[in-house]
């Protein structure tokens, strides 16, 4: 049986977001207690010394400091002193991945490491510049050195060794859990939104063609109501496109939302909207679905897995002029599932399933 050791770059800033990371894994320590009575989960922070408000009873904080090899030598002495081997899980494929191989190289036989993909950062020409170039190259240094590698897809694990037919790691196909706290069940359900947009605005979302559509739909229907969630790189862009939009009320500009807030933005809307021409697990695709929503979804490898499950809520487009035909047709026919509890009983076995296959990933030699 292995420890478990979580290695973190950065810590998100953002005090929510920061929450939902920190309860994920609690929940990750304390299935994994149940299942073979290991008392935590060992989170190494390489940024800060991280002292949580909270009480996580099955986190263990090794981090003193923000020295990066201070805690290489803590990891180390701690292995060691255990007498057991251990898995690091690399929370990045660069300055985590870069501690766990330098650990592994301390310790050799003792260390596995497990790196994860939870979206298309390995292929080539997937994002312009630099960034994207070294964050390809990190990527596929950390698929060689992997003991296991965890996807999100299983479509992700067949592009992966298309890529690289030479790799010999272990995968392990096991989504991030839904959050059930932003799912709201039929009793919650109101109306307010036609169409909601929801992620984190950057590049590989496709905010310009959700622009686009967004502008064709207000100008089809001038009572449509649209409502943006989400901050990032491309907000700045998408304020200036839709500033008409805006200033009239047809979209609505609500900021990243979490947990309860984002709760009640699923309950109020009609529509989901998805520009995004890779998915990796399509998170916010069902996170919709299960909230009774349907989808409307540029055609990729994995909103397409996403729908598996789900083949009645997914409404599927190849370019813009679709995207428009679809959302107006579900309008019209208001499509709206009034009762979700089937999906999200399903969706709870789903996840526990998921869930014991990546626990097995990091005990089992």
């Amino acid at each position: 049986m292995k420890d478990v050791i979580f290695i973190q770059s950065r810590f998100p800033l953002q005090e929510q977001e920061l929450s939902v990371l920190l309860n994920r894994w609690e929940g990750y320590g304390l299935a994994l207690s149940r299942l073979v009575s290991q008392g935590s989960i060992k989170i190494i922070s390489l940024d800060r010394q991280f002292i949580p408000i909270n009480d996580y009873g099955h986190l263990e904080f090794l981090s003193q400091s923000s020295c990066f090899f201070g805690n290489l030598r803590r990891a180390r002495q701690r292995i060691q002193t255990s007498g057991q081997s251990a898995t690091l899980v690399c929370g990045d494929n660069q300055f985590s991945l870069l501690f766990a191989l330098l650990l592994k190289l301390r310790l050799n036989s003792k260390i596995s490491i497990q790196t994860q993909f939870h979206g298309d950062i390995y292929s080539s020409g997937v994002q312009p510049g630099l960034k994207a170039i070294i964050r390809t190259l990190t990527s596929r240094i950390a698929m060689m050195s992997s003991s296991s590698i965890r996807v999100v897809s299983k479509f992700q694990e067949f592009e992966i060794k298309e890529l690289m037919p030479e790799i010999r790691a272990k995968f392990v196909i096991s989504p991030i859990p839904i959050d059930f706290s932003k799912i709201p069940v039929a009793t919650e359900f109101t109306s307010g939104f036609d169409l909601a947009f929801i992620g984190r605005l950057h590049y590989e979302r496709g905010v310009d063609e959700a622009v686009s559509i967004m502008k064709e739909l207000v100008l089809a229907r001038p009572t449509m109501k649209i409502v943006i969630v989400g901050a990032g790189p491309e907000s700045d862009f998408l304020n200036i496109q839709l500033r008409n939009e805006i200033s009239s009320g047809c979209v609505v500009l609500v900021g990243a939302l979490y947990g309860n807030s984002l709760r009640r933005i699923y309950a109020q809307s009609k529509i989901l909207l998805s520009t995004a021409t890779r998915e990796g697990y399509g998170l916010t695709l069902r996170e919709a679905v299960l909230s009774g929503i349907s989808v409307v979804a540029r055609t990729s490898l994995g909103a397409k897995e996403a729908s598996i499950n789900f083949p009645t809520r997914f409404h599927f487009y190849n370019s813009e002029n679709e995207a428009v035909e679809e959302v107006l047709g579900i309008l019209d026919s208001d499509n709206r599932l009034m009762d979700n509890s089937d999906l999200i009983a399903f969706q709870q076995e789903s996840d526990k399933d998921s869930l014991n296959r990546l626990l097995a990933s990091w005990v089992n030699d």
